[in-house]
């Protein structure tokens, strides 16, 4: 995944919350972390909108090519149903 074409480097979409080695471990491939955050007040669900801000915010800094998604979600333990993991 991080060895992308060129010289622009990789990037993933990554919560807020995450698993506190993610960063450390994203840092060691030379995948930089595009971070969005998670809405608590909505059960850490995620924010189409705060997706779209990350990947604004990235442009010109790295060429995201991954979303990271865990499922309960570590260190919320919020769990997504199908449904929910389906709706776009």
């Amino acid at each position: 995944m991080s060895s992308g074409e060129g010289e622009t480097q990789t990037g993933m979409l990554t919560p807020k919350p995450c698993p506190h080695t993610l960063p450390m471990l994203m840092d060691e491939t030379g995948v930089r972390l595009v971070p969005y955050q998670l809405t608590e007040e909505r059960g850490w669900t995620v924010d189409v909108d705060q997706l779209h801000r990350a990947l604004e915010t990235a442009r010109g800094r790295c060429a995201p090519r991954a979303i990271y998604i865990c499922n309960p979600g570590n260190p919320t333990g919020k769990g997504h149903t199908e449904p929910r993991r389906k709706k776009r």
